[in-house]
């Protein structure tokens, strides 16, 4: 399963009735061709139980760390 089929699978879940220029925007525009592939395989994918939520798909920002430089020490005015 790769990244396509999942967000294929995202789309479906979230339009059942999608069609294929829908997909394909969602996949950034691919060819009629691959975007029924994905849709084969997107649909197996929620058959087979696809999770509401893919964790791989979320974005969460990441905690900004303190920025070190090896070698400096903290300089106070």
């Amino acid at each position: 399963m790769n990244k396509a089929t999942r967000i294929a699978a995202r789309k479906l879940l979230a339009e059942p009735q999608a069609d294929g220029a829908t997909l394909a925007a969602a996949l950034g525009g691919v060819s009629a061709s691959r975007t029924s592939d994905y849709r084969k395989a997107a649909l197996q994918l929620i058959e087979q139980g696809y999770p509401e939520h893919d964790p791989d798909l979320t974005t969460t920002p990441a905690a900004a760390a303190p920025v070190t430089i090896p070698g400096q020490t903290e300089i106070t005015v």
